[in-house]
């Protein structure tokens, strides 16, 4: 039984070892949280997104079902959904600062 037990578990520990997670900076609380709840078919990266004016997260990848991207502000608050979904160009709902600055930086800060 023991056998079986070690053999069982050795897949598990090697897969476990493929995982290769970016760790967020400190003072990234809210974005920390909602990056622990998230599930195999949910965000596989997140990037902060900065404009001329504001600080967004943009989460992304996930992995099933016509899922949209998910961009949330400073306060871990959901702005909007801009790309992704059904159509593939989000809920259209995004503030005019995400969609007419052409001056974003994209930095990784997380990912699987």
């Amino acid at each position: 039984m023991k056998t079986v037990l070690i053999a069982l578990s050795i897949p598990l520990i090697l897969l476990s070892g493929c995982r290769k997670e970016k760790i967020l900076p400190a003072g990234q609380d809210c974005v920390n949280k909602r990056v622990s709840l998230l599930g195999e078919n949910d965000a596989s990266f997140v990037y902060r997104v900065t404009t001329n004016t504001d600080t967004f997260y943009l989460f992304g990848g996930q992995g099933c079902c016509d899922m949209a991207d998910e961009l949330y502000d400073e306060n871990c608050q959901l702005v909007c959904h801009p790309s992704g979904g059904f159509t593939g160009a989000g809920d259209g709902l995004c503030p005019s600062t995400w969609t007419t600055d052409t001056n974003k930086t994209y930095e990784l800060i997380w990912e699987r």
